[in-house]
């Protein structure tokens, strides 16, 4: 950090904390955010019954209970995957899983693939050095010459110029290439959003195009992935460390390429040797950052078989990479990088080998499904009366409507917590979809409550043709 950096990020930190003032920023601020539409995905990911698959549609709400149960946790969403079939699709409150959501550092695994579309096109290769591609710009240090494109993608260029230091500085690439370095690149993990932002101007100078274009053309259009938004830096660059704005399966489907080697629906999208290569530990983060190491971009399991695309707050793609289970969060929990405990939990519950498909059970397709509708009011009524077995998740904000076919009791009022971050108004009732849910079908073998998800995936209802349901830091 040179002095002029160093004194506008302080006198920036001193407008943040006086309370007496409105904190005027450094840069002017720039509209750039278009409105992103209320709707449905488009190509929907298949659904299928929890038992199809072989995981017990018990199981997955026992799990939606414990993670709904985590005082610390704050779930805004979940989606639940096997062999790229959505198993459930649950929503907490007004969480809405049809909404554009915003991304913090998920969308660096984002940035990957695009860095390995152009390596599959033969356009970059990790071993380049970023002196070479940005030849006499910046005044480049002398030791930064040692920098590779893979010292970017594995957190270990050792450049400070920070994602606090941009707040104050309109031009990011000659501020991180006259940046000071902690020791040589390549040596010591590091994490910093600006190689990121690196990362995805090289993307725009090797493919003539922007990252989101590129994207959009390579897996965004086939992919169904739709309405999708990247802030951008002051020279117009999108920030790639941070920044996305994407709907919840959008993301899972992107997870869900990484799952398949790169294949989507059988078309070769991104070559199996890049992923390969993406999901070899590459650097090892301090422990205090989770049970993952580092791979280019992605986090990879140390003791298990597993990828990450991971942001701040709770904003997880976790691929159980042996069973093929993916699981989607969001959440607004006080948390960076894998601090927080549902980790473990994910890990607990999805972690392992699981059957090729569980026998559904006739007698629970009697039952009628309970419906858990949220309230948007912070008041409701609680609904009816649970399979045998099961108790009612301890929801926060306004409980919805009575169960389907049974009687409603009292208006009730429940407080919210504390210091909830993220959880879109004080209705905290969570709506989950399970299979069998939208037509409405009946609960499959062991079930939890058949619950329509508050927005319905897609359309609100269960196509006839099968079952449906259900990573700045």
């Amino acid at each position: 950090m040179n002095l002029s950096t160093a004194s506008r990020t302080f006198q920036l930190l001193s407008r943040i904390l006086d309370s007496r003032t409105p904190t005027e920023p450094f840069l002017p601020p720039a509209g750039e955010k278009r409105p992103l539409p209320l709707r449905d995905p488009q190509q929907p990911l298949p659904r299928a019954t929890p038992e199809s698959q072989g995981v017990s549609s018990r199981h997955i709400q026992r799990f939606l209970e414990e993670l709904d149960r985590g005082r610390d946790l704050y779930p805004q969403d979940v989606l639940v995957l096997r062999n790229g079939r959505v198993l459930c699709a649950a929503a907490w409150g007004a969480q809405d899983l049809r909404a554009v959501k915003y991304t913090f550092s998920a969308c660096k695994s984002v940035v990957s693939l695009a860095v390995g579309l152009l390596i599959d096109d033969g356009n970059l290769s990790v071993t380049e050095q970023v002196a070479d591609i940005f030849d006499g710009e910046g005044g480049l240090k002398r030791r930064l010459r040692g920098m590779t494109v893979e010292d970017l993608l594995t957190m270990r260029s050792g450049a400070l110029f920070t994602e606090a230091e941009a707040l104050t500085e309109t031009d990011w690439v000659r501020r991180f290439l006259s940046s000071t370095l902690k020791g040589e690149p390549g040596t010591e993990f590091a994490y910093n959003s600006l190689n990121t932002y690196m990362l995805s101007v090289i993307v725009r100078r090797r493919s003539g195009m922007d990252l989101t274009d590129l994207l959009q053309q390579r897996l965004f259009k086939p992919m169904g992935i739709t309405d999708v938004l990247w802030e951008r830096c002051p020279m117009g660059v999108e920030k790639g460390g941070w920044g996305l704005y994407i709907r919840a399966e959008d993301l899972a489907k992107l997870g869900q390429l990484v799952m398949d080697g790169g294949l989507w629906r059988g078309e070769r999208l991104l070559s199996r040797s890049y992923l390969r290569a993406a999901l070899t530990p590459r650097a090892v983060p301090p422990a205090s950052t989770g049970d993952f190491n580092y791979g280019y971009q992605i986090w990879v399991g140390r003791s298990e078989n597993t990828f990450l695309f991971n942001g701040m707050l709770g904003q997880n793609v976790l691929g159980f990479s042996d069973s093929g289970i993916l699981v989607v969060t969001h959440a607004g929990a006080d948390t960076d990088f894998q601090e927080s405990r549902y980790f473990e939990i994910a890990s607990r519950y999805f972690g392992g080998q699981f059957p090729a498909r569980l026998p559904e059970d006739p007698p629970a397709r009697g039952r009628r499904p309970v419906r858990l509708q949220p309230s948007r009011r912070g008041a409701g009524q609680p609904g009816g009366a649970l399979p045998p077995g099961l108790r009612r998740p301890r929801w926060r904000g306004g409980l919805g409507g009575p169960a389907a076919g049974g009687a409603a009791g009292p208006p009730q009022q429940l407080r919210r917590r504390p210091g909830l971050r993220g959880g879109g108004g004080e209705g905290r009732r969570a709506g989950a979809h399970l299979p069998g849910a939208g037509r409405p079908l009946p609960p499959a073998r062991g079930a939890g409550p058949a619950c329509r998800h508050p927005a319905g995936l897609p359309g609100g209802r269960v196509p006839d043709g099968g079952p449906g349901p259900v990573y700045p830091r």
